[in-house]
């Protein structure tokens, strides 16, 4: 996740209730702070995004500039391209904060999870401004990619291509096409963006002209064919298969990692997610639970890649007494071989790597162990 703005705008891009932490492009330079400089050395305005590039789904985006001037906030979110489905989704967001207002928010947040790396409790008021700046978040335009053929309307292709709930799409428009992939902008109904029109007050107008203009949205965007996964990370016969390094540098895979566990969770998450953060105390005791029926918890951290970052996940565990395995995500095994839309998310396998059910995203500490029972169940335990 990045630093600052682009930090707490993924925290902002959660499930329900702070679940889980979603993707998110550079708004400005990544810093969060205004008149910054971007990667080609002139000013950046924070009110826009810098020019992204997101391989893995062939989308590159120029924020336009007759936007520049909006009052609000943009934010890219979105899963991956899965490839063996060859569907994706890239969805942009509206967060009704002024940058000024969202500035105190982001230095408040910085303190908060700076309180959370030490142990320290947290109060109640954080949580709710979370939840305040999150009921802000409006849907502008979600592109859906699909490669080849699609084989029912694409309506229902797309169905799940989305992160506000039970949002339908009432439309598709192909904008594009690379290799074998086609790009489509996928329209929300009207009735959708008036229910922000309270929440979002002073800076609905902003939202709704930007929402009513689509073309200036798709002339923005350009498209190339996604880099797609490596299928070499996956076995022939579909089991989860990497190499990462743990937290002591020693490399490991996962045919080690699995055997010996009738079930093992692979729980992905982030140190500077704040629902990965508030799981890790009940992961510490629910690692020992598992382990009287022979299963286990490993944990995958994203951004324990560097020297501070590994420092502070190792800080994280031995704080809330998570004595698993961890892994640095080195070999990219979650955009090889596990694709999750949230952070954190928890695959279960069994001793060969297949797949039991389906993973869980978000914080749900609670399912947990309801689903290790079922798992145990299929495998006729």
């Amino acid at each position: 996740m990045k630093r600052n703005i682009g930090k707490i705008l993924a925290l902002l891009l959660c499930a329900a209730m702070l679940c889980g932490c979603g993707n998110t492009a550079k708004t400005g330079d990544g810093s969060g702070k205004p008149g910054t400089e971007d990667a080609s050395g002139t000013q950046a305005d924070a009110h826009m995004l810098s020019p992204t590039e997101i391989p893995s789904l062939g989308i590159s985006f120029q924020f336009p500039e007759k936007y520049k001037d909006m009052k609000g906030m943009l934010a890219f979110n979105g899963g991956m391209l899965k490839s063996r489905a060859g569907v994706g989704f890239l969805e942009l967001e509206y967060l009704g904060v002024a940058v000024e207002d969202f500035e105190a928010f982001n230095e408040h947040t910085a303190k908060v999870l700076e309180a959370r790396d030490r142990g320290q409790e947290l109060p109640e008021e954080p949580r709710k401004g979370w939840n305040d700046h999150n009921s802000l978040l409006a849907p502008t335009f979600c592109i859906g990619l699909i490669k080849g053929t699609a084989s029912e309307p694409l309506t229902e292709v797309f169905k799940d291509c989305k992160t506000f709930g039970d949002t339908v799409i009432d439309s598709v428009q192909e904008i594009g096409k690379a290799g074998e992939y086609t790009f489509y902008l996928l329209h929300y109904p009207d009735s959708v963006r008036e229910g922000y029109r309270e929440k979002l007050g002073d800076l609905y107008d902003d939202y709704a002209a930007f929402c009513a203009d689509p073309d200036t949205f798709t002339a923005a965007l350009t498209f190339t064919e996604p880099v797609e996964q490596q299928q070499q990370d996956t076995g022939s016969d579909g089991r989860v298969v990497f190499t990462a390094d743990d937290f002591d540098g020693k490399a490991t895979t996962s045919g080690e990692l699995f055997a010996g566990h009738k079930v093992t969770m692979i729980n992905i998450w982030a140190t500077e997610c704040e629902p990965s953060l508030n799981e890790l105390a009940e992961l510490g005791k629910l690692a020992k639970e598992f382990e009287e029926k022979d299963c286990q918890i490993i944990g995958i951290c994203l951004d324990a890649n560097t020297p501070d970052g590994l420092e502070k996940a190792k800080q994280l565990l031995e704080v809330n007494g998570c004595t698993y395995t961890n892994l640095i995500d080195t070999s990219q095994v979650t955009q090889s071989t596990l694709y999750a839309q949230g952070v954190p998310a928890s695959f279960f396998v069994d001793s060969q790597g297949k797949q039991l059910i389906t993973p869980i995203v978000g914080s749900q500490p609670e399912q947990y162990p309801l689903a290790i029972d079922a798992c145990l169940s299929l495998l006729g335990e």
